[in-house]
């Protein structure tokens, strides 16, 4: 399973994937810090729900994830038996250190996303001026600008929601940004897609 549609068309595309990984960043976080013992294996139910849909109204995890389930599920537990195996042996503050240390080396970006608060910026400075630089020409701005989805929210709300909670955004708006996003934007959620793998 992976983005851009994976084998046979069947895997989740960037806007699903970008979404659901957004989504799935706050609520790990959020177990990691509960201080709960089982927060981590609910946090896995979640994750290897088959039948609920991912964020953005996506598809299910049965529709995306067709003979590639049973690997994908081997990869989540053995995360979660990975940490909590080392709560288990080494105590909470093991835990917690081995947490900084990643989040050092792997996990400093907004999300997960490199430079993500200075692409949000770039993509709405795209938006609100036709001559930015980032559209190249103004032909491919015009052509943007004509497939803009009904639902794309003003500017500002854009940028808030972007920072904030991407995975909100109607799934329209994402494929949308998607499509005609910088190529900053597109390495940024290339790199989130293949972070949640």
């Amino acid at each position: 399973m992976h983005a851009g549609g994976g084998m046979r068309g069947k895997g989740p595309d960037d806007p699903e994937m970008f979404a659901e990984s957004t989504a799935l960043h706050r609520q790990a976080v959020a177990a990691l810090r509960s201080g709960d013992r089982f927060a981590l294996l609910e946090f896995e139910g979640h994750v290897l729900d088959r039948h609920r849909p991912w964020a953005g109204g996506g598809r299910t995890l049965q529709e995306m994830g067709y003979g590639y389930l049973g690997a994908f599920s081997k990869h989540v537990k053995g995360r979660t038996n990975v940490l909590m195996g080392l709560e288990e042996s080494f105590g909470r503050r093991a835990l917690l250190a081995y947490l900084i240390v990643k989040a050092l080396f792997s996990g400093t970006h907004h999300k997960g996303m490199p430079a993500w608060p200075a692409i949000v910026a770039t993509v709405c400075a795209m938006i609100e001026d036709s001559s930015h630089e980032a559209w190249r020409d103004g032909e491919r701005c015009q052509r943007a600008m004509d497939a803009r989805p009904s639902e794309l929210p003003v500017v500002a709300d854009l940028r808030r929601t972007l920072l904030e909670a991407p995975e909100t955004l109607p799934m329209p708006v994402l494929e949308w940004l998607c499509t005609w996003r910088p190529g900053p934007m597109l390495a940024a959620i290339s790199h989130t897609s293949r972070s949640r793998r």
